[in-house]
Parts: C-alpha cells; structure tokens; sequence
C-alpha cells in the first residue's frame, strides 16, 4: 500500500518526536532522526509526484490572452493602411 505524502509527513513528525526524547537511548535517538529525515524526503517527492498528476488530470488552463495570436497583438506596417 502506498502512502500519501501527508502520510509520509506524519510519519516523520513522530519519529522527530522520538529522536527528541531524552529518555530514549543516543544510537536508538540518531536512527529515528535518519527515519525522520527519509519520511520527509518521501513526503517532498510524494508531493511533487502528487502535483504533477493533477496538472495532468486538468486541462491547460491558458489565460486568453495568452492564446490570442500574435498577428493580432503586433502590428504591421503598411497592412491595411
């Protein structure tokens, strides 16, 4: 099952969490701060995998303006004059 970058995100909250407690021992501490850091790299590239799908789920969305030829924004010398 695959999870979502929120998912990944959450993920590493706790094991910051735990990389933070005191109580726990210092080479246990180390390993959950290495997790925590590979949840938060999956949670970026989760997020930008997760961007770039829905912009291609949606249809371009140019501004009109954008669209508009370029004939009809330069004009021409000597046409139509």
């Amino acid at each position: 099952m695959a999870l979502t970058a929120e998912q990944h995100s959450q993920i590493a909250t706790v094991y910051d969490k735990a990389a933070a407690d005191q109580r726990v021992p210092a080479p246990q501490r180390a390993a959950f701060a290495r997790k925590a850091e590979w949840f938060r790299m999956l949670a970026r590239i989760g997020a930008k995998k997760e961007a770039a799908a829905s912009k291609k789920e949606r249809p371009h969305e140019a501004r009109p303006e954008a669209i508009r030829p370029l004939v009809e924004t330069v004009p021409m010398k000597g046409a139509g004059q």
